[in-house]
């Protein structure tokens, strides 16, 4: 059933290249975010930066977008075959097995895709949770890196359950509409305010022009 389900993948082109460019183009969204801190909480307050929080936002939702993304109409996409070969003796269990296992392992490739390269050249966390500090700076710097994108895997792969819990609840193919709206929420979240880099507008004061406006229309406000 494993290797049924990964010739059907393999076979639709369009799907195997959603799935790789997913994850690198949420990458390239995770770098839009301004700051040189990274995910350094040190040289945030440092910097007086942002950029920690913002980059954990783009992460951990850009893993439940690629994991709900891959599961949310994978089954009920196929409930006419379904139905037809499990008239014939198809196992419920080995058919949602099958998913699951080539699921978690496409899901786990984004995931460590998404959370190495969206923190690549950047600094890691200022500390490990598993790793002693008295480690050697290389090792702790590569094992930090480590421990976000398996947090982000772990966030891919949930989701993905999730996302196949409600493609086996979703009886009349809504699910379609589900993955939009997580996409137009991501996009939302990825291009809002200060989440993407670019030179903050001079405020009112600093123009000459628009000050001088400012102060024509308070001269003629009644204020009695």
């Amino acid at each position: 059933m494993c290797r049924r389900y990964l010739a059907v993948i393999a076979a639709d082109r369009q799907y195997s290249v959603f799935l790789l460019a997913l994850p690198l183009l949420l990458s390239l969204f995770a770098h839009a975010v301004p700051g040189n801190a990274g995910l350094s909480l040190a040289k945030a307050i440092e910097e007086r930066s942002t950029q920690p929080s913002q980059l954990l936002v783009l992460l951990i939702i850009g893993g439940a977008l690629m994991g709900c993304a891959a599961s949310i109409r994978e089954i009920v996409k196929e409930q006419a075959i379904y139905r037809r070969e499990h008239g014939i003796g198809l196992s419920a269990s080995a058919y949602l097995a099958s998913k699951l296992v080539v699921l978690t392992a496409l899901t786990t490739i984004q995931g460590l895709i998404l959370g190495f390269l969206g923190t690549l050249f950047l600094p890691p966390p200022d500390s490990s949770v598993l790793l002693p500090q008295h480690a050697d700076e290389t090792q702790q710097i590569w094992w930090r890196a480590s421990e976000v994108a398996v947090a982000v895997v772990a966030v891919t792969v949930v989701s993905m359950i999730i996302g196949l819990l409600i493609s086996a609840a979703d009886r009349q193919r809504r699910s379609g509409h589900a993955a939009a709206g997580t996409g137009g929420f991501m996009a939302q979240t990825v291009l809002c305010g200060r989440n993407v880099r670019g030179e903050r507008p001079p405020p009112l004061s600093a123009r000459p022009a628009a000050a001088s406006r400012t102060y024509a229309m308070a001269a003629h406000i009644p204020w009695g």
